[in-house]
C-alpha cells in the first residue's frame, strides 16, 4: 500500500472532511484561474483583431 493511501486512511472523519473541503477550494481556484486566462486571451485576440481592422481602415482612408 502506498504511503499516501495509508496516510489518508489514518485520517479521522473530520480530517477527511477538512481535506475534501480544502481540495474543493483548490479546484475552484484552479478553475477560476483557467477561466481568467481564457478571458484574457480572448480579450487580447479581440484587441489584436480590432487593431488590424483599424490599421486596414486607416490605409483605405489614406489611399482614398
Amino acid at each position: 500500500m502506498g504511503i499516501a493511501k495509508r496516510l489518508f486512511e489514518e485520517l479521522t472523519a473530520a480530517e477527511r472532511f477538512e481535506l475534501d473541503a480544502q481540495c474543493d477550494i483548490w479546484q475552484a481556484e484552479a478553475i477560476a484561474a483557467q477561466d481568467a486566462e481564457m478571458v484574457a486571451e480572448e480579450m487580447a485576440r479581440q484587441s489584436d483583431t480590432q487593431l488590424a481592422e483599424d490599421a486596414a481602415l486607416d490605409l483605405l482612408i489614406a489611399a482614398g
